[in-house]
Order: structure tokens, then C-alpha cells, then sequence
């Protein structure tokens, strides 16, 4: 039953059926962990193939997951997302490489400045607040790249 439901939102959200093994699998994960989330079935669906869809590499439209999922509103579905990933302990994480993708800037020498730019940072904070500040933050977060991508293509004036 669970399998057939995983086919038809799979085909209703446009993804390759290679992800429904992994959104079978996470769907039993969230199930077994007894979370009281609230969440509909349809949305617990979907929320499993669009973190499927992101391990495998492909890409969703978040509109569209919304709209099959049926989500009231963005901010509930994101919200649903988040505490999923939280639940089901899946880190996600960015590299420079990808966010510079996903803004238009794949040139290897933007994006060789960018990583300049972010160790630099990361020394001037450092130096004005010391080393314990830099333990303190956590620079892995995908906001600290976003912002020095942000500074670059600010620089470089391209367009986000």
C-alpha cells in the first residue's frame, strides 16, 4: 500500500523512481520513531521523497511539493521539512561549489575568491575577537558561504 502511495507522489512531483526505495525506507524511519507531528499522510509522503530527492541529487519544486503535499503554506511545509530532517537526524550541508551553482556563478576563479573571501573573514574574526570566538561560531552553517558568495556577486555585480 505504502509502496503504491510513494509511486503516485512520485509521478504526481515529476521525480525519477530511483528515490522511492529511499523514500520508502525514510517514510519507515519517521513512522517507527512514533513522532507527533500532526502531519497528514500525504504530507509525510512527500516530505520522505523531497529528502530522498535531495540525497540522490535531484532537484524538486518546492511549489510543487507544497501543492501535492497539500500544504496550507510555505512556511508550515518548510517548517514539516525541517523537523523531519531533525527527526530522522539527516544533516544538510552546502559547499561552496553547490551555492555558487545555484546562484549562476560557475566559474572556477569566482569561485576560487569566494573561498578567499571567506578565509578571510574567518581571520579577521579571529583576530579582532580571538580564538574562542571562532570556536564559539559554527562556520560549517550554509549561511556564512551564502554571505561571502552574496559579497562577491555584490562585487563582482552579478545579478542573484
Amino acid at each position: 500500500m505504502s509502496e503504491d502511495m510513494m509511486r503516485t507522489f512520485c509521478g504526481n512531483l515529476g521525480l525519477d523512481a530511483s528515490v522511492i526505495k529511499d523514500g520508502l525506507n525514510l517514510y519507515r524511519e519517521m513512522k517507527a520513531s512514533h513522532s507527533q507531528q500532526d502531519l497528514s499522510s500525504s504530507m509525510e509522503y512527500v516530505i520522505c521523497l523531497h529528502l530522498a530527492a535531495q540525497k540522490n541529487g535531484h532537484n524538486l519544486d518546492l511549489t510543487k511539493a507544497m501543492k501535492v503535499s497539500g500544504s496550507k503554506s510555505k512556511p508550515k511545509y518548510q517548517n514539516a521539512y525541517r523537523n523531519a530532517q531533525k527527526l530522522l537526524q539527516i544533516k544538510s550541508t552546502l559547499n561552496l561549489k553547490e551555492i555558487c551553482l545555484k546562484v549562476g556563478m560557475n566559474d572556477p576563479g569566482i569561485i576560487e575568491e569566494t573561498r578567499q573571501a571567506f578565509n578571510l573573514y574567518k581571520n579577521s574574526i579571529s583576530k579582532k575577537y580571538g580564538q574562542d570566538k571562532i570556536n564559539e561560531l559554527d562556520f560549517t552553517k550554509p549561511v556564512y558561504l551564502c554571505a561571502a558568495v552574496h559579497a562577491i556577486c555584490k562585487f563582482r555585480k552579478h545579478k542573484i
